[in-house]
């Protein structure tokens, strides 16, 4: 259930900040934007947790696909 909040929250954050400062939205969508976001938050999220706190993010979404 964290996952799928964490995960509302980022697109919200990037999405709302995008369109507060006057972004096009079609321009966001685009396999290379995705591929930074996506890539950014994933190193920042392991450059900062430990490697047991890595382990129990991806067993969460594992079991949530269960």
């Amino acid at each position: 259930m964290f996952v799928i909040i964490g995960i509302v929250v980022v697109f919200g954050s990037v999405i709302g900040g995008f369109l507060m400062e006057g972004g096009n939205l079609h321009v966001l969508f685009q396999p290379a934007e995705l591929v930074i976001i996506f890539g950014a938050s994933i190193g920042a999220l392991k450059s900062r947790a430990r490697k047991n706190t890595w382990k129990f993010s991806l067993s969460c979404i594992n079991y949530s696909q269960r």
